[in-house]
């Protein structure tokens, strides 16, 4: 028997995505465990286990591509075996476009381990000084999130409030 658990259902572009698959055999079994991705096979691990013994294997995936993605993980190379429709399971994941985010702030500090984390997740920060940016609210339409740090509201302005 196999089942397969993703850490998320929604990831965003690049972002880090687990995949737990767990093996029961209900008896002694070798096998070639395989991982696909949209129907492309992307891994094949050997496994062997004893009967009643249960196995947990973790895959980490960096999806590049938005849309619905099907995971799925079979067991192949499998003899003897008697309920063969048990051998396989599947994982939906949605993969949204990129984030992008805008840090403003009201004094100089370095984000570079924030940008990094940031950049994990497939989220693109960008940092600037309040100073720097100038217009309306509508020159912020093209970020998904705006966070203001350290930053006094008069810094802004009226317009961007």
């Amino acid at each position: 028997m196999v089942s397969l658990r993703p850490s998320q259902n929604r990831v965003t572009q690049g972002a880090s995505l687990k995949l737990e698959a767990e093996v029961e055999a209900t008896a002694a079994m070798r096998a070639a465990l395989l991982l696909y991705e949209d129907a492309v096979l992307v891994e094949r691990r050997s496994i062997s286990l004893a009967k009643g013994e249960r196995l947990r294997l973790a895959w980490e995936r960096h999806p590049s591509v938005g849309g619905v993605h099907r995971y799925r993980v079979a067991l192949d190379d499998l003899e003897g075996d008697s309920l063969p429709d048990n051998n396989d399971a599947m994982a939906l994941v949605e993969v949204r476009g990129r984030l992008r985010i805008l840090m403003l702030e009201g004094e100089a500090s370095p984000v570079s381990g924030l940008r990094d984390a940031m950049a994990a997740e497939g989220i693109d920060l960008e940092w600037r000084q309040a100073d720097e940016v100038r217009g309306n609210a509508e020159s912020l339409m093209g970020y998904d999130a705006v966070i203001l740090s350290d930053l006094a509201a008069h810094r802004l302005g009226e317009a961007l409030m």
